[in-house]
C-alpha cells in the first residue's frame, strides 16, 4: 500500500492579549500573515499505514508501509489583504525491507482578507479566502508491485484547492482563551496519464488516463491556553473523496488477473490531538498525533509530527 499525505493547508503563528499560539498543522488561518512579516514554519510527520476501511467502514490490514515526510514553509504578507504561502517537502517511503526517497509535491498559496474582525469573537469572525495550487513533481507512476509501490511520492495531478477560513479567539475563564478555526474547501483536479502501478492503482503495462475525483475538506481546530506559554491543540477533519476514474488499461495485477484502478466515492475522519509550547510571541513548537478511527473506501494511518513555528517582524 502506497502512503502518500498532502498536507493541504498550513499553520499561522497568532498572538491575541498575552495568549501565545504556534498555530495547527491542517486548518487554515482567517487572518492573514500581516504585510512584512515573514514566517518560517519547518514540520517533520512519521505515519505508519494501518490498511484501508471497505465500502462499509470495516478495517482492511495490509502490508506494512511507513513514511517520514520533512517539510519547509514559508508564508509573508504581500500587502495589508493578501498573503501567500510556499511549501517544499520530501518523503521517504519503506516497506517489505525497501526504501526510497524523493520530492514530493511543492505548494503555492494566496489568501485574501474578506473581513478582519475588530473583536474576533466566536460570532463575529475574521473571514479570509484562498487559492491554493499543488504541483506535480513528486513520483506518481511506473512504481513497482513487487516493492509494494514504496516509490510513490506525489499525486502527479494539478491540484486547485478553493477554501474559506473563518477565525475566532474566545476569553473563557481565568484569562484562559480558545482559539478557533474553520476551514471549508474543495479540492479539483485535472486528468493525469499514468504509467504502470501509480498513485491512483493499476498493475503491470498499465497505461492510460487517471482522473482524480474531487475532494471536499471540512477542519474545525483549536486551541486552549494552558498558560502564557502552554496550549492544548485539537483537529478535527473531515475528507470526501468523489470516485476516481480511469480510461485506458489497467494492466494486470502479480496475480495476472486484470488490476483494479478506479475508486469508489468515500470519506475519512481524523482526528489531531497535540500540545504547544511558545518560547515567546514569535516562537513556538507543536507536537501532534493524527490518526483516522472512522472512514469508508479510504486510506487508514497513524501519525506523530513535531512543528516549528517562527515569525519574523
Amino acid at each position: 500500500m502506497q502512503v502518500f499525505i498532502g498536507v493541504w493547508l498550513f499553520s499561522i503563528q497568532v498572538v491575541w492579549a498575552d495568549a501565545w499560539y504556534t498555530g495547527t498543522l491542517l486548518a487554515q488561518p482567517g487572518i492573514n500573515t500581516p504585510k512584512g512579516q515573514f514566517v518560517v514554519t519547518p514540520y517533520v510527520l512519521w505515519t505508519r499505514a494501518l490498511g484501508t476501511f471497505d465500502q462499509n467502514g470495516v478495517k482492511q490490514s495490509e502490508l506494512p508501509y511507513r513514511s517520514m515526510n520533512p517539510a519547509m514553509q514559508f508564508s509573508f504578507g504581500l500587502t495589508e489583504r493578501i498573503d501567500a504561502l510556499l511549501l517544499f517537502q520530501y518523503q521517504e517511503n519503506r516497506t517489505l525491507g525497501y526504501r526510497y526517497g524523493d520530492t514530493g509535491d511543492p505548494q503555492v498559496l494566496l489568501g485574501y482578507q474578506v473581513y478582519a474582525s475588530p473583536k474576533n469573537g466566536f460570532f463575529s469572525p475574521s473571514i479570509r479566502i484562498y487559492v491554493q495550487e499543488t504541483f506535480p513533481l513528486g513520483r506518481f507512476d511506473r512504481a513497482s508491485e513487487e516493492k509494494n509501490l514504496v516509490e510513490i511520492t506525489g499525486a502527479g495531478a494539478w491540484q486547485t484547492q478553493i477554501g474559506m477560513n473563518l477565525e475566532s479567539l474566545q476569553p473563557l475563564w481565568n484569562d484562559h482563551v480558545l482559539h478557533s478555526v474553520l476551514t471549508l474547501s474543495v479540492n479539483a483536479a485535472p486528468a493525469v496519464f499514468v504509467v504502470g502501478p501509480n498513485a491512483y492503482g493499476g498493475g503491470i503495462d498499465a497505461r492510460g488516463w487517471a482522473r482524480p475525483g474531487m475532494e471536499f475538506l471540512n477542519i474545525w481546530a483549536n486551541e486552549l491556553t494552558l498558560t502564557q506559554r502552554w496550549a492544548l491543540s485539537l483537529e478535527c477533519a473531515w475528507l470526501y473523496s468523489d470516485s476516481n476514474a480511469y480510461r485506458g488499461y489497467p494492466g494486470r495485477a502479480s496475480t495476472g488477473r486484470r488490476a483494479k484502478i478506479d475508486r469508489s466515492p468515500g470519506y475519512q475522519i481524523s482526528v489531531l490531538p497535540g500540545i504547544e509550547y511558545n518560547f515567546t510571541q514569535n516562537l513556538g513548537l507543536l507536537f501532534s498525533t493524527w490518526y483516522t478511527p472512522v472512514g469508508r473506501n479510504s486510506s487508514r494511518f497513524t501519525s506523530a509530527f513535531v512543528m516549528l513555528n517562527y515569525s519574523i517582524a
